[in-house]
């Protein structure tokens, strides 16, 4: 999504008067404009607050198909059979949708990558695959910092990791936005999402948990 649209969105979720001091006092064109929206929004918003705006502006899984992983939950209340589900979304994304050869898929499978995740107790544990279009060149680079700017599903984050620009801290909210508003939507009850490792923050590859009751708080 391109600063532009993201900060569209993120003004749809902003109470009015923050919303117009936002655009009275900030550029809000460029890759600089991502750093000074979010030193913004720390001087304007509680923790709670910042992190519901980050999570209301997150990308979206399909709604279609989170109502099949919820339909495959509520046959027995099984998260696993959900988990199952988001399997088989998973699986005809790479082969169908995506068209990728068995040897990219086998790696992707190999690094325990992708939607499902694993359950451990009350928490799944996810990581993401590399951006889709850039999956074969991900793939055959041999530079982590090539690959780290190739990894990330965000225009914002890889475009500053490209120029070198900082990602101001907790901006991967968003990314753990994308994991609540499914699996709220197929268990329909509140989940918490941890950031555990992200490109923006250093890392290697995003790895997000998924807390499915309280425990662990």
């Amino acid at each position: 999504m391109p600063i532009s649209s993201w900060i569209e969105r993120l003004l749809e979720e902003l109470p009015g008067e923050i919303r117009e001091t936002l655009l009275q006092d900030n550029e809000l064109e460029g890759a600089e404009a991502l750093e000074e929206v979010m030193a913004f929004l720390a001087d304007h918003l509680s923790q709670e607050e910042f992190t519901e705006v980050m999570h209301a502006c997150s990308c979206r899984y399909p709604a279609e198909k989170v109502a099949g992983a919820r339909e495959a939950f509520l046959r027995n209340g099984s998260v696993t059979e959900a988990m199952d589900e988001l399997r088989d979304q998973f699986m005809n994304a790479l082969s169908v949708g995506m068209q990728l050869d068995g040897g990219i898929i086998r790696r992707i499978l190999n690094s325990g990558w992708g939607l499902p995740g694993t359950l451990s107790g009350n928490t799944i544990t996810v990581t993401k695959i590399p951006r889709s279009g850039n999956l074969r060149k991900y793939f055959s680079s041999h530079d982590p910092e090539e690959r780290r700017t190739l990894y990330c599903h965000c225009a914002q984050v890889s475009g500053a990791i490209s120029q070198d620009l900082p990602v101001p801290e907790g901006f991967c909210e968003c990314g753990a936005g994308f994991y609540r508003h499914i699996w709220e939507g197929i268990l329909g009850r509140p989940v918490r999402v941890e950031i555990v490792e992200t490109t923006a923050a250093g890392g290697h590859r995003c790895t997000f948990a998924i807390h499915l009751s309280d425990e662990g708080k």
